[in-house]
């Protein structure tokens, strides 16, 4: 049963939280994205944004096949543009999670892990109202050693929308060197190790959040900000030591689209031009070529 940790630290420490795709297979990380500048939805308006994530957690292994995983996450989103009504400068997104992950037998386990927080640009303390409460539940089946795939809904913000996606999860591995992996359709990978010290992949995520803004600012009551971003582009993992790793990475949007919110009604939504976006992130996890 020397895989528990592993299987759970792939699926189920970073989801349902906005920052899933870059936070899987990992006890601790921070990363960093940055977007150039680019066009806006009208003439003269121009955004750019970047984006600060960290995520620290660790499954603890109880009797009785009962594994507890709780955890915390931040997201700083900064902008910068020109030209738009709403402007925010940084939006912040503390959460922090636990999971509950019951092995029913050596290849059968279910998952069910609920999120609490906030995201706002915390320009006014924020009312109980405001809290973001997500959640997923999921069942894994575990084929061989080599291919796990389970099937369940998890209920969080990443379409602005708060509301029920499906959750994919999948881990195949058909060669020592070559493995797919993912929770979709939070993230796919698929990963080629090239070298002990180093892999090879090519990835597509989805990734959102909705953030309150400030009323005195805006002079609108619950207004709300949300972004979603789906993309695919290629990531180079350096294998720095057994659990030490750093990711490369950059991105190309197939969808990049802003909207705001009042009392949740959507009033307004934009589709920002696609640009390369490139990144790094430094985590702290269990080798995810290691056999479990």
């Amino acid at each position: 049963m020397r895989w528990w940790p592993g299987i759970v630290l792939g699926f189920a420490l970073a989801l349902p939280r906005p920052a899933a795709a870059q936070m899987a297979e990992s006890i601790a990380s921070v990363s960093a994205d940055h977007a150039p500048t680019t066009r806006g939805p009208l003439p003269g308006q121009r955004v750019g944004t970047s984006v600060l994530r960290a995520n620290m957690g660790y499954p603890l292994v109880l009797k009785g096949g009962w594994v507890l995983l709780p955890s915390v996450s931040y997201e700083r989103l900064a902008f910068r543009s020109d030209g738009l009504a709403i402007a925010p400068r940084t939006l912040h997104a503390p959460m922090a999670s636990l999971g509950v992950l019951r092995v029913f037998t050596p290849r059968l386990m279910g998952l069910l892990s609920v999120s609490g927080g906030f995201a706002s640009d915390f320009e006014r303390p924020v009312a109980a109202d405001e809290l973001v409460v997500t959640g997923m539940v999921l069942a894994m089946y575990r084929f061989s050693d080599d291919l796990t795939i389970g099937a369940g809904v998890g209920y969080d913000r990443r379409t602005g929308n708060v509301q029920p996606l499906p959750a994919l999860p999948v881990k195949w591995r058909p060669s020592s060197r070559f493995q797919l992996r993912g929770v979709v359709p939070a993230f796919l990978s698929a990963e080629y190790r090239t070298a002990p010290w180093l892999t090879a992949a090519l990835r597509g995520s989805f990734e959102g959040n909705r953030y309150h803004l400030g009323a005195s600012r805006y002079g609108t009551d619950d207004l709300q900000l949300a972004y979603s971003v789906i993309g695919v582009g290629p990531r180079l993992t350096f294998h720095l030591g057994k659990l030490l790793h750093l990711d490369v990475y950059g991105n190309v949007p197939v969808l990049r689209r802003y909207a705001t919110y009042v009392d949740d009604d959507k009033t307004s939504s934009s589709y920002l031009k696609p640009v390369f976006t490139f990144g790094t992130r430094l985590w702290v996890g269990p080798d995810p070529w290691a056999r479990k």
